[in-house]
Protein backbone atom coordinates (compact mmCIF):
# COMPACT_ATOMS: atom_id res chain seq x y z
CA UNK A 1 0.00 0.00 0.00
CA UNK A 2 1.28 3.44 -1.05
CA UNK A 3 -0.12 6.76 -0.06
CA UNK A 4 0.17 10.29 -1.80
CA UNK A 5 -1.29 13.83 -2.18
CA UNK A 6 -4.82 14.31 -4.32
CA UNK A 7 -5.55 17.72 -4.87
CA UNK A 8 -9.09 19.08 -4.72
CA UNK A 9 -10.80 21.40 -6.91
CA UNK A 10 -11.03 23.34 -3.42
CA UNK A 11 -7.12 23.85 -3.21
CA UNK A 12 -7.02 21.19 -0.12
CA UNK A 13 -4.97 18.04 0.01
CA UNK A 14 -5.83 14.93 1.44
CA UNK A 15 -3.00 11.95 1.65
CA UNK A 16 -4.73 8.96 0.27
CA UNK A 17 -3.89 4.99 -0.19
CA UNK A 18 -2.87 3.19 -3.50
CA UNK A 19 -2.58 -0.28 -3.42
CA UNK A 20 -0.24 0.28 -6.65
CA UNK A 21 0.78 3.58 -8.50
CA UNK A 22 -0.14 2.59 -12.44
CA UNK A 23 -3.97 1.91 -10.68
CA UNK A 24 -4.20 6.15 -10.45
CA UNK A 25 -4.74 5.76 -14.19
CA UNK A 26 -8.07 4.21 -13.36
CA UNK A 27 -9.24 6.38 -10.94
CA UNK A 28 -12.80 7.06 -10.49
CA UNK A 29 -13.24 8.73 -7.15
CA UNK A 30 -11.55 9.35 -3.95
CA UNK A 31 -13.13 7.96 -0.84
CA UNK A 32 -12.10 10.43 2.62
CA UNK A 33 -13.29 10.45 5.86
CA UNK A 34 -12.79 14.63 5.75
CA UNK A 35 -16.24 16.81 5.28
CA UNK A 36 -15.70 17.77 1.97
CA UNK A 37 -18.68 20.16 -0.13
CA UNK A 38 -20.39 17.78 -2.46
CA UNK A 39 -19.13 20.29 -5.21
CA UNK A 40 -15.99 20.04 -4.65
CA UNK A 41 -13.89 17.17 -6.54
CA UNK A 42 -10.35 15.21 -6.89
CA UNK A 43 -8.13 15.90 -9.00
CA UNK A 44 -5.92 12.92 -10.73
CA UNK A 45 -2.26 13.74 -10.43
CA UNK A 46 -1.35 12.03 -13.47
CA UNK A 47 -4.62 12.44 -16.24
CA UNK A 48 -5.57 15.91 -14.41
CA UNK A 49 -9.61 13.91 -14.76
CA UNK A 50 -11.72 15.39 -12.05
CA UNK A 51 -13.74 13.02 -10.12
CA UNK A 52 -16.30 12.53 -7.62
CA UNK A 53 -15.67 12.27 -3.52
CA UNK A 54 -17.21 9.77 -2.03
CA UNK A 55 -17.85 9.36 1.89
CA UNK A 56 -16.11 6.74 3.65
CA UNK A 57 -14.08 5.87 6.53
CA UNK A 58 -10.48 6.08 4.86
CA UNK A 59 -8.72 8.28 2.37
CA UNK A 60 -8.30 5.81 -0.30
CA UNK A 61 -8.36 6.11 -4.44
CA UNK A 62 -11.22 4.47 -6.12
CA UNK A 63 -10.23 2.15 -8.66
CA UNK A 64 -12.72 -0.27 -9.51
CA UNK A 65 -11.15 -2.33 -11.96
CA UNK A 66 -8.52 -3.40 -10.07
CA UNK A 67 -9.61 -3.81 -6.52
CA UNK A 68 -11.89 -6.58 -5.92
CA UNK A 69 -13.72 -3.87 -2.74
CA UNK A 70 -13.85 -0.79 -5.06
CA UNK A 71 -15.45 -2.93 -7.46
CA UNK A 72 -18.35 -3.69 -5.40
CA UNK A 73 -18.70 -0.16 -4.53
CA UNK A 74 -19.13 0.46 -8.54
CA UNK A 75 -21.70 -1.88 -8.82
CA UNK A 76 -23.42 -0.49 -6.11
CA UNK A 77 -22.63 3.59 -6.23
CA UNK A 78 -23.00 3.24 -10.38
CA UNK A 79 -19.30 4.26 -10.80
CA UNK A 80 -17.38 3.99 -14.36
CA UNK A 81 -15.17 0.71 -13.93
CA UNK A 82 -11.78 2.22 -16.09
CA UNK A 83 -9.31 -1.09 -16.84
CA UNK A 84 -6.13 -0.13 -16.85
CA UNK A 85 -4.20 -2.99 -17.23
CA UNK A 86 -4.78 -5.95 -19.75
CA UNK A 87 -3.74 -9.73 -19.66
CA UNK A 88 -1.27 -10.22 -22.02
CA UNK A 89 -0.93 -13.04 -24.42
CA UNK A 90 2.07 -13.13 -26.82
CA UNK A 91 2.36 -15.06 -29.35
CA UNK A 92 4.34 -18.77 -29.98
CA UNK A 93 5.78 -20.71 -32.26
CA UNK A 94 4.54 -19.69 -36.15
CA UNK A 95 2.80 -16.70 -34.00
CA UNK A 96 5.72 -15.30 -32.40
CA UNK A 97 6.51 -11.83 -32.81
CA UNK A 98 8.49 -11.26 -36.12
CA UNK A 99 10.82 -7.79 -35.68
CA UNK A 100 10.79 -8.29 -39.55
CA UNK A 101 7.54 -7.41 -40.03
CA UNK A 102 5.04 -4.35 -39.60
CA UNK A 103 3.07 -4.15 -36.91
CA UNK A 104 -1.09 -3.67 -36.67
CA UNK A 105 -3.21 -2.35 -33.96
CA UNK A 106 -6.29 -3.99 -33.93
CA UNK A 107 -9.58 -4.16 -31.97
CA UNK A 108 -11.51 -7.65 -32.12
CA UNK A 109 -13.98 -9.45 -30.01
CA UNK A 110 -14.19 -13.00 -28.69
CA UNK A 111 -17.84 -13.94 -28.65
CA UNK A 112 -18.61 -16.45 -26.44
CA UNK A 113 -22.02 -17.82 -27.77
CA UNK A 114 -24.04 -20.09 -24.79
CA UNK A 115 -27.39 -22.51 -26.34
CA UNK A 116 -28.55 -22.24 -22.35
CA UNK A 117 -31.50 -24.99 -23.28
CA UNK A 118 -29.21 -27.47 -24.08
CA UNK A 119 -25.69 -26.09 -22.13
CA UNK A 120 -23.96 -26.19 -24.76
CA UNK A 121 -21.63 -23.56 -26.09
CA UNK A 122 -20.74 -22.60 -29.71
CA UNK A 123 -16.61 -23.36 -30.89
CA UNK A 124 -14.65 -23.39 -34.00
CA UNK A 125 -12.96 -25.98 -35.01
CA UNK A 126 -10.11 -24.63 -37.21
CA UNK A 127 -9.56 -27.15 -40.28
CA UNK A 128 -5.87 -26.84 -41.57
CA UNK A 129 -4.69 -25.46 -37.81
CA UNK A 130 -4.97 -26.87 -34.44
CA UNK A 131 -6.62 -23.94 -33.45
CA UNK A 132 -9.54 -24.22 -31.51
CA UNK A 133 -11.29 -21.39 -29.81
CA UNK A 134 -14.71 -19.09 -29.52
CA UNK A 135 -15.91 -16.78 -32.72
CA UNK A 136 -13.34 -13.98 -32.96
CA UNK A 137 -12.95 -11.17 -35.58
CA UNK A 138 -11.82 -7.62 -35.55
CA UNK A 139 -13.82 -4.73 -35.15
CA UNK A 140 -14.71 -2.59 -37.72
CA UNK A 141 -14.74 0.85 -38.43
CA UNK A 142 -17.97 2.94 -37.25
CA UNK A 143 -18.99 -0.37 -35.41
CA UNK A 144 -19.33 -1.39 -31.42
CA UNK A 145 -18.31 -4.18 -30.01
CA UNK A 146 -21.86 -5.58 -29.38
CA UNK A 147 -22.29 -4.92 -33.26
CA UNK A 148 -19.28 -6.95 -34.56
CA UNK A 149 -19.80 -9.68 -32.25
CA UNK A 150 -23.28 -10.05 -33.99
CA UNK A 151 -21.17 -9.85 -37.46
CA UNK A 152 -18.80 -11.99 -36.60
CA UNK A 153 -21.00 -14.80 -35.35
CA UNK A 154 -23.50 -14.64 -38.69
CA UNK A 155 -20.25 -14.50 -41.31
CA UNK A 156 -18.33 -17.55 -39.74
CA UNK A 157 -21.39 -19.79 -38.51
CA UNK A 158 -23.93 -18.39 -40.22
CA UNK A 159 -26.38 -18.19 -36.96
CA UNK A 160 -27.88 -14.73 -37.18
CA UNK A 161 -30.48 -14.86 -34.47
CA UNK A 162 -28.44 -14.42 -31.39
CA UNK A 163 -28.78 -11.78 -28.45
CA UNK A 164 -25.87 -9.68 -26.73
CA UNK A 165 -26.39 -10.38 -23.15
CA UNK A 166 -22.40 -8.42 -21.98
CA UNK A 167 -20.05 -7.02 -23.24
CA UNK A 168 -17.34 -6.86 -20.24
CA UNK A 169 -15.52 -3.65 -18.82
CA UNK A 170 -12.04 -5.66 -19.76
CA UNK A 171 -10.38 -6.37 -22.78
CA UNK A 172 -7.63 -8.45 -23.04
CA UNK A 173 -4.12 -8.11 -25.08
CA UNK A 174 -3.03 -10.41 -27.79
CA UNK A 175 0.36 -9.73 -29.43
CA UNK A 176 1.58 -11.84 -32.46
CA UNK A 177 2.44 -12.35 -35.71
CA UNK A 178 -0.39 -13.16 -38.12
CA UNK A 179 1.50 -15.49 -39.99
CA UNK A 180 -2.06 -15.88 -42.54
CA UNK A 181 -1.87 -12.09 -42.96
CA UNK A 182 2.43 -11.75 -42.86
CA UNK A 183 2.32 -9.21 -40.25
CA UNK A 184 2.45 -8.61 -36.40
CA UNK A 185 -0.80 -7.80 -34.29
CA UNK A 186 -1.19 -5.76 -31.19
CA UNK A 187 -4.93 -6.82 -30.74
CA UNK A 188 -7.24 -5.51 -28.04
CA UNK A 189 -9.97 -8.08 -27.65
CA UNK A 190 -13.19 -7.28 -25.94
CA UNK A 191 -15.11 -10.26 -24.46
CA UNK A 192 -18.62 -10.46 -25.36
CA UNK A 193 -21.20 -13.13 -24.23
CA UNK A 194 -24.49 -13.63 -25.92
CA UNK A 195 -27.30 -16.23 -26.31
CA UNK A 196 -28.75 -18.11 -28.78
CA UNK A 197 -32.15 -17.42 -29.41
CA UNK A 198 -32.98 -20.14 -32.29
CA UNK A 199 -30.95 -21.92 -35.52
CA UNK A 200 -31.70 -19.94 -38.02
CA UNK A 201 -28.79 -19.59 -39.86
CA UNK A 202 -27.77 -18.11 -43.49
CA UNK A 203 -25.58 -19.86 -45.98
CA UNK A 204 -21.84 -19.41 -44.79
CA UNK A 205 -18.63 -18.17 -46.98
CA UNK A 206 -16.67 -21.42 -48.41
CA UNK A 207 -13.82 -19.46 -47.91
CA UNK A 208 -15.11 -19.49 -44.00
CA UNK A 209 -15.99 -23.16 -44.27
CA UNK A 210 -12.54 -23.60 -45.75
CA UNK A 211 -11.34 -22.00 -42.35
CA UNK A 212 -12.83 -24.09 -39.61
CA UNK A 213 -16.04 -25.58 -38.60
CA UNK A 214 -18.96 -24.22 -35.82
CA UNK A 215 -19.24 -26.57 -33.42
CA UNK A 216 -21.75 -26.87 -30.12
CA UNK A 217 -19.46 -28.31 -27.19
CA UNK A 218 -20.92 -28.95 -24.30
CA UNK A 219 -20.19 -26.38 -21.52
CA UNK A 220 -18.59 -28.71 -19.08
CA UNK A 221 -16.18 -29.92 -22.23
CA UNK A 222 -15.22 -26.25 -23.00
CA UNK A 223 -11.94 -25.41 -21.41
CA UNK A 224 -10.62 -29.22 -22.89
CA UNK A 225 -11.81 -28.17 -26.20
CA UNK A 226 -10.44 -24.95 -26.52
CA UNK A 227 -6.44 -24.52 -27.05
CA UNK A 228 -6.23 -20.41 -27.05
CA UNK A 229 -5.25 -19.17 -23.98
CA UNK A 230 -7.02 -15.54 -23.74
CA UNK A 231 -9.97 -17.74 -25.02
CA UNK A 232 -10.19 -19.66 -22.00
CA UNK A 233 -9.44 -16.39 -19.64
CA UNK A 234 -12.71 -14.79 -20.93
CA UNK A 235 -14.24 -18.23 -20.25
CA UNK A 236 -13.39 -18.58 -16.82
CA UNK A 237 -15.04 -14.94 -16.92
CA UNK A 238 -18.22 -16.36 -18.73
CA UNK A 239 -18.38 -19.50 -15.51
CA UNK A 240 -17.39 -17.05 -12.76
CA UNK A 241 -18.87 -13.52 -13.55
CA UNK A 242 -16.99 -10.30 -13.75
CA UNK A 243 -14.43 -9.00 -11.07
CA UNK A 244 -11.67 -6.99 -10.11
CA UNK A 245 -8.60 -7.96 -12.53
CA UNK A 246 -5.69 -8.55 -10.05
CA UNK A 247 -2.61 -9.12 -12.13
CA UNK A 248 0.34 -7.54 -14.50
CA UNK A 249 -0.39 -6.66 -18.26
CA UNK A 250 -0.14 -4.08 -20.19
CA UNK A 251 -1.40 -0.97 -20.25
CA UNK A 252 -4.73 -0.39 -22.44
CA UNK A 253 -5.67 3.24 -23.84
CA UNK A 254 -6.33 4.72 -21.26
CA UNK A 255 -8.24 8.62 -21.47
CA UNK A 256 -5.49 11.41 -20.83
CA UNK A 257 -2.79 8.55 -20.38
CA UNK A 258 -2.09 7.86 -24.07
CA UNK A 259 2.03 8.00 -22.94
CA UNK A 260 1.66 4.89 -20.75
CA UNK A 261 -0.13 2.74 -23.47
CA UNK A 262 1.38 -0.84 -24.73
CA UNK A 263 3.71 -0.23 -21.40
CA UNK A 264 4.12 -3.42 -19.44
CA UNK A 265 1.98 -2.44 -15.78
CA UNK A 266 6.14 -2.40 -13.98
CA UNK A 267 7.30 0.01 -16.41
CA UNK A 268 4.23 2.03 -15.83
CA UNK A 269 4.43 1.97 -11.87
CA UNK A 270 7.85 3.42 -11.74
CA UNK A 271 7.00 6.34 -14.96
CA UNK A 272 4.33 7.43 -11.91
CA UNK A 273 6.78 7.03 -9.15
CA UNK A 274 9.26 9.00 -11.09
CA UNK A 275 6.58 12.15 -12.08
CA UNK A 276 4.89 12.05 -8.21
CA UNK A 277 8.72 12.48 -6.66
CA UNK A 278 9.13 15.20 -8.58
CA UNK A 279 5.98 16.91 -8.32
CA UNK A 280 6.88 16.18 -4.31
CA UNK A 281 3.48 14.41 -4.39
CA UNK A 282 4.53 11.31 -3.08
CA UNK A 283 4.27 10.04 0.24
CA UNK A 284 6.27 6.69 1.53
Amino acid sequence: MKNIEIKLTNNKIINCEIKQLEYILGMTALMTSNEVDKNVKAINPITKEKVKIIKGNVNKIICPAHDEQDYKMAKKEGLEIRQVIAPYFGGEGKQKIRLDKELQKRRSVIVIVANKEKDKVLCMDGNNTNTRSFVMGGIEKGESPSEAAIREVKEETGYNDINVEFVSNYKVVRHFYADYKGVNRYAYLNIIFATLNTYRKINVDDKEKEKHLARWIDKIDVLDFINVENNKFAFEMYLHGENAYIGDGRIVDVPNAEKYEEMTNIEARKKIEEILYQRERWII
